[in-house]
Parts: structure tokens; sequence; C-alpha cells
């Protein structure tokens, strides 16, 4: 469905964090994790879109990769985020060539990230609000803490 998309379909889809779940031994649940820059800024992830055909709609994906060792820990694969310097760069146009667009997926340093758990009101789409990112009472910024 995306094959062409990489040379002609290329978007950003804009964030400041996204969730991801870490298995936790000994307990039946996951535990959700919020994942940020350092700070929270605004950032992009590097997409793929498809315009609309009989069978779908238009629709996006986010490009992913293997982990760094900050995410490792709790997934393998990651999206991947744009540094603001190549943003326009995957934006071109004029760039029509798919491997020389995928030249500009490089990792974002693990050092730019905070991980920390959240509440497990995450996990319901019926739950919405700032306090879905709020870190958990005892909870430190950084590196991923088992509860």
């Amino acid at each position: 469905m995306f094959r062409g998309a990489v040379a002609h379909g290329r978007c950003l889809i804009p964030a400041d964090g996204f969730y991801e779940w870490m298995v936790i031994p000994g307990r039946k649940t996951k535990q959700p994790m919020y994942i940020r820059l350092k700070g929270g800024p605004m950032f992009a992830f590097a997409g793929l879109y498809v315009q609309g055909r009989d069978d779908v709609g238009e629709t996006c994906v986010i490009v992913t990769t293997a982990a760094n060792e900050v995410i490792s820990s709790i997934h393998e694969r990651m999206p991947v985020i744009l540094d603001r310097s190549v943003e326009m760069q995957w934006l071109d146009h004029d760039l029509d060539n798919g491997q020389a667009a995928l030249s500009y997926l490089q990792p974002v340093s693990p050092d730019q990230f905070e991980v920390y758990p959240v509440s497990s009101q995450v996990s319901s789409a019926r739950n919405e609000g700032r306090d879905l990112i709020a870190p958990l009472a005892g909870a430190a910024m950084g590196a991923p803490r088992l509860l």
C-alpha cells in the first residue's frame, strides 16, 4: 500500500510525545510509559501517506525504526522523529528518489528523551486530558523505572 510513498508521499506528523506499554515481570498488565523529548517541545514524526483508492481512503502511517537504548527496554521499535534541520528536506516534492529520502531518517540521540510511567487511564479511548501525560506520583524523569 505504501510502496511508492517514500518517493511521493512523505509527510510530517506533529506530536509532543507518544506512549509505549512496558512489560513488568510479575504483573498481568503492562505499564504505560510516556516518551517525549526533554522539556516537552513539539516535534515531527516521519510519515508516509497515500491518496485514496477504491478500497482505501486517504491514510498515513508513522515510519518506525529499531529502538534506541532508552526505548529498547520498553519496545523493540520506535517512531522516527525527524531532526528539525531535515524536516523541509523530507517534505521536498522535488526529491523523488526514495533511497535518498530514507537518508534523512536518522535516530534521535537517546539522551534527548524523557521517559516516565503514566496512569493506566491512557489505555482507554474514552479518557482524555493533560493528566494522561502526568508522571505517576514518585516517578523519576529520564530512564524507565519499574513499578
